[in-house]
């Protein structure tokens, strides 16, 4: 069957936090044990703060979901496969779903040492475009990308820095306080797209 890229429904996040988990296992075997989350505090950050403040898209292929992609205004904030379901384009068609969703541009930022999601964007028309380091406990370099690429005259309506999501907060601001109120940081150890569909 073809894949079908829909919004996910409230009784799919066990399913969909599942996915995140699973996927993202590979690179986090990369980091030391002080850069990372228990489960059930990465759980209750997915529950509690993605959640509620991210359009969540899922693609489901043969009645099960198959891969998540979180949306935060004009950001990917995450994009996920799951690992038995990867080489099958199927993170393409989350980020073909992204482009139609966001025409003007999209942003999204990934560790540098995640080679396998930085190959993926820059093949479907992603440009670097700043180099940086991601906050404790993760404290590891970082990339952003754009969509479409500068020299195409790509230029997304919204500052870099400012992107809100559906709450209308400032990116930046509420993923600081997401922070502060979770007693560390708010990520469970990784970025967006850490994990998708190489192929």
């Amino acid at each position: 069957m073809e894949p079908i890229v829909r919004r996910m429904q409230p009784e799919e996040l066990p399913r969909v936090f599942d996915v995140w988990q699973r996927s993202q296992a590979e690179l986090l075997a990369r980091f030391r044990p002080d850069q990372l989350h228990p489960v059930d505090e990465a759980r209750q950050w997915f529950y509690e703060v993605l959640a509620p403040s991210c359009e969540i898209w899922v693609v489901e292929c043969d009645g099960r979901v198959r891969g998540m992609m979180a949306m935060d205004g004009s950001e990917i904030d995450r994009l996920y496969i799951d690992p038995d379901d990867q080489g099958r384009d199927l993170g393409a068609v989350l980020v073909d779903k992204a482009k139609r969703l966001c025409p003007d541009g999209l942003r999204l930022v990934t560790h540098q040492i995640n080679t396998g999601a930085r190959r993926f964007y820059e093949r479907h028309d992603f440009e670097a475009y700043e180099f940086g380091r991601s906050p404790a406990p993760e404290d590891e370099p970082d990339v952003r990308y754009r969509w479409p690429p500068r020299a195409r005259g790509g230029v997304a309506r919204q500052q870099d820095s400012e992107m809100c999501g559906r709450s209308g907060e400032p990116l930046r601001a509420r993923r600081l306080r997401e922070e502060v109120a979770l007693g560390a940081c708010a990520d469970s150890g990784i970025s967006s797209g850490s994990t998708i569909d190489s192929s």
